[in-house]
């Protein structure tokens, strides 16, 4: 009974190596997610508390974007700062990307077209901030193209293959794609059901992971950059559970989101965005946005619940968390969310719309809401509001 039973304890370990070896291409070119190192947040609503700002932040100041024919802004649909330039991505309304001096001089704008360093769409843009270049990401035209950052320069342009959603340019000159949901079963070999795909600054494959979180139905990603420079980049999809972090080349789990407040159940997940765009959705469950932040030793969580949004920080230290209300005790303007974390700052893109509705709605203003406003008007670009951590 023991040799028969080591026999075929034997065959099974035979067969499995054989297994692996017809699989290696495969293996090879599709890699899981570890997530042996995941760390698990309860996010709760129960735990409420007020986070004043004064808690993590040193001074507030404003920057006035100039308001030109050719650099007004429709929407920010991204930010970035470098080199004291100011980058606002509008791939909404205008197809741009407008940059801007530290006292918010306009620059230069890159912008949709068919001349010579013009692009079809822009659907992100990445900064080497290393060697000065600016990369932006058209998925329409299958490429990604370079510039010069201080003056908008065009360079050159590299070749992509299939639709992606985000990019990232690495400290070793690689690019890391990252794309939506969907099977790509048409995509060709090696890219086929990779979600995220790494390229070297040649366009050339390098590397591909499945992305197959612990809850395995993705939605839209986002690529979102730690602020210390030893953690390395934080992916995040929206709907899903789980945070990744690529660091040292690879990409693990690093959070899973446990929501204790009337979690999606398994039936409402879907890899069609529009099925979740329904009010009973919205009203009856709690679900994570997609958007992180990562400051020092904290990490900062938005996601919804009965229709609201809430921000969630947790003590990566402590491993404690609480559902948190800004209170802005440093100048009054009241926080909702930031939009983007560089180094050590936070920044707060304040549209002129907003403006006026802050005013409106609240009889007590701050000063501060006053003389902003005074400033602006309903034709003026956004104010970026930068907040310095301690």
């Amino acid at each position: 009974m023991y040799n028969s039973q080591k026999l075929h304890l034997i065959g099974i370990i035979c067969l499995h190596l054989l297994y692996s070896a017809c699989n290696f291409k495969e293996a090879s070119t599709q890699v899981d997610i570890a997530d042996y190192q995941i760390e698990q947040i309860e996010v709760s609503s129960n735990t409420k508390r007020e986070m004043p700002l004064s808690e993590f932040i040193q001074s507030i100041s404003y920057v006035y974007l100039e308001t030109k024919p050719e650099s007004l802004i429709g929407e920010v649909s991204k930010v970035e700062i470098s080199n004291g330039l100011y980058f606002i991505m509008d791939n909404n309304y205008t197809q741009s990307l407008t940059v801007f001096d530290s006292l918010g001089k306009f620059l230069y704008r890159l912008q949709q077209g068919r001349g010579k360093g013009e692009f079809a769409d822009i659907d992100d843009f990445s900064i080497d901030e290393s060697g000065g270049v600016l990369y932006i990401l058209d998925t329409t035209g299958k490429r990604i193209h370079r510039y010069q950052m201080n003056d908008g320069q065009y360079l050159s342009s590299v070749p992509i293959i299939d639709y992606y959603q985000k990019m990232q340019i690495l400290s070793d000159g690689n690019i890391l794609l990252l794309r939506d949901g969907n099977s790509y079963e048409s995509s060709p070999p090696p890219y086929q059901y990779n979600l995220i795909c790494r390229i070297d600054s040649t366009g050339k494959w390098d590397k591909g992971w499945r992305l197959e979180p612990i809850n395995p139905y993705l939605n839209v990603g986002d690529i979102v950059i730690a602020s210390g420079s030893n953690k390395g980049q934080l992916i995040t999809r929206q709907f899903s559970d789980t945070i990744y972090r690529y660091h040292d080349n690879e990409v693990s789990a690093a959070y899973l989101l446990d929501f204790k407040d009337n979690p999606l159940p398994p039936e409402f997940y879907f890899t069609n965005q529009q099925s979740f765009l329904t009010d009973k959705f919205f009203q009856n469950y709690t679900f994570f946005s997609g958007k992180a932040l990562e400051i020092k030793d904290f990490l900062f969580v938005e996601y919804i619940a009965a229709a609201a949004y809430n921000y969630f920080i947790y003590d990566e230290v402590s491993k404690t968390g609480n559902t948190i209300t800004w209170v802005n005790d440093i100048d009054g303007i009241p926080i909702f969310a930031f939009n983007l974390v560089h180094d050590n700052q936070l920044v707060r893109v304040l549209s002129s719309m907003e403006i006026d509705m802050l005013q409106q709605s609240n009889i007590d203003s701050s000063e501060k809401l006053k003389e902003i406003a005074s400033h602006v008007n309903f034709d003026s670009n956004p104010v970026l509001m930068k907040l310095t951590l301690k």
